[in-house]
């Protein structure tokens, strides 16, 4: 079974990243020993759980990655395993109500922006998009609402002009967040939100969609109190 197809199960994965066909790649590369291959299983659940939502499912995936394999020697995995670590820190730390524990998540995930940063400076062209969203969500989470508001708008015209359709998904995924729970433009926020779930689709990802048009449908409630 390809990526693609687990990316497209109703049925399991996209929600939990553990059972099927991606435990079944999982147990393959850990049982093959390569570094690669691990650390690609590890960050496709993690992209996985993280596309649908599972914030904290996929930040713990990521330390379970990490504990086995720290790094890939500034490699392509390294930009986008960060890039995960540190969405799923900030969107933790989002709905974390304890302050030290919210503290935490978002200094964690300033840690990993940083490192982003300098890898960054090796490959703008694959990193630029990854690191100007995580930016966006610590300007977001600082309360710098007029840089948040830039960043983002960096995000989406980046990865829709480079053609990079899930860094599309995230950053409108995010930005409609922010709109809608933080700033309460709804307008704003619900078309980003939209746009998020019509890319998911056009990609194959109709799992992940499902799950989108229910998390839409909380966040108008969330928003109207």
């Amino acid at each position: 079974m390809s990526i693609l197809q687990i990316y497209n199960d109703p049925n399991g994965d996209i929600v939990d990243g553990r059972g099927g066909p991606m435990k079944d790649c999982l147990k393959d590369a850990l049982e093959s020993g390569n570094g690669l291959s691990i650390c690609m299983m590890y960050s496709c659940r993690a992209f996985f759980l993280f596309s649908a939502g599972e914030y904290r499912k996929s930040l713990k995936v990521l330390e379970e990655k990490k504990a086995l394999i720290p790094t890939m020697n500034g490699s392509i995995f390294d930009a986008f395993t960060l890039y995960l670590e540190g969405l799923s820190c900030f969107s933790c730390a989002r709905l974390e109500q304890r302050i030290k524990t919210r503290t935490m998540l978002i200094q964690q995930g300033k840690k990993v922006m940083k490192s982003l940063q300098k890898l960054s400076l090796q490959n703008p062209d694959s990193c630029m998009g990854k690191v100007i969203l995580l930016e966006a969500e610590y300007a977001a989470l600082s309360r710098k609402t007029s840089l948040a508001k830039q960043k983002y708008s960096q995000a989406i015209a980046l990865s829709v002009g480079h053609g990079n359709s899930f860094e599309a998904v995230f950053s409108k995924q995010l930005a409609g967040i922010y709109y809608c729970l933080e700033l309460r433009d709804m307008q704003t926020g619900m078309k980003y939100l939209t746009d998020a779930i019509d890319s998911l689709k056009a990609w194959g990802g109709h799992a992940a969609s499902e799950v989108w048009e229910q998390k839409v449908e909380v966040i108008k409630e969330k928003a109207a109190y």
